[in-house]
């Protein structure tokens, strides 16, 4: 059972038709705008407190140069990150949704998720289901509300303060990637046995405040060694663990209206490419 405990939004992006080089589109997180987003176009209360001068000046700046079509698709962009959103908010909106976790800080929050597991892990466990926590994307605060689940000390907190074996994560090496002090091959490593669903896809910082989603076997997550330890882990452990590309391209001749990230056919490309990884992985691991 996978799961993610982000408060009222989960993944978040600015731009979820970024065109690539080859006219596909793919899904992109620019923290400027995403500023431009809080402090201007929402106008959340304090929200300038979140941020720096430097930021603050980059992101008014940032909106000076957009149309009002352009600042319409970046709000609506953000907002898809609303679960079950069919609709567009407006700001009043949104803000209402704040309210309800205004007194709610870092600490509050790992507290309730560490009570939740309390009480739903020693069942989990008993009825042979695994629980598989989704990493935060991205892996900061977000409109004044915290992510508890974004860094290696993070998921430390959680499987030591829940030892149940059916307590554990989803390894989305692009929510875990978009966090430039995670060390992927470090975090399997210390968590192989609380692994229970691989999340595998690829990322690109373009710079401190920028990145966007690559090719699965392209971009600044190692693929080919993190395929190689998860290949490791599974023959340590005995099992075949649950795989999927998650996020794709949108390509053009998908002419279906499709939730951003969610192609068909750029995922089916994605787990073929995966796939095809890992069997030459095991062939050349077979022939030693």
């Amino acid at each position: 059972v996978t799961y993610n405990f982000m408060p009222l939004l989960d993944w978040v992006r600015t731009n979820v038709k970024y065109q690539n080089k080859d006219g596909s589109k793919a899904l992109l997180f620019d923290k400027i705008a995403f500023i431009f987003f809080d402090v201007f176009l929402l106008k959340r209360p304090l929200a300038e407190n979140s941020y720096t001068k430097q930021e603050l000046e980059k992101a008014q700046s940032y909106g000076n140069n957009l149309t009002e079509l352009e600042k319409n698709a970046l709000f609506e962009s953000v907002l898809l990150g609303l679960p079950g959103n069919t609709k567009s908010f407006t700001p009043k909106e949104v803000l209402a949704l704040l309210k309800a976790y205004k007194n709610i800080d870092g600490s509050h929050l790992r507290e309730h998720l560490i009570n939740f597991l309390n009480e739903i892990a020693p069942l989990t466990n008993t009825l042979g289901v695994k629980l598989a926590i989704h990493p935060d994307d991205p892996p900061f605060p977000i409109l004044g509300l915290p992510r508890v689940v974004s860094k290696t000390s993070d998921l430390k907190v959680i499987f030591d303060a829940v030892p149940i074996s059916s307590n554990g994560l989803c390894f989305c090496t692009g929510s875990l990637g978009a966090e430039p002090n995670n060390n992927l091959i470090d975090i399997i490593d210390l968590f192989e046995n609380r692994i229970h669903f691989l999340h595998l896809r690829n990322i690109i910082r373009e710079n401190e405040f920028v990145f966007r989603e690559s090719e699965h076997l392209i971009g600044d997550n190692p693929m080919e060694k993190i395929m190689v330890k998860l290949i490791d882990l599974m023959q340590k452990r005995n099992i075949s663990l649950p795989m999927r590309p998650d996020h794709g391209f949108l390509h053009s001749f998908e002419k279906k209206e499709l939730f951003p990230g969610y192609s068909l056919l750029g995922r089916l490309k994605g787990l073929a490419e995966l796939r095809g990884l890992e069997a030459g992985i095991l062939h050349f691991l077979e022939k030693d």
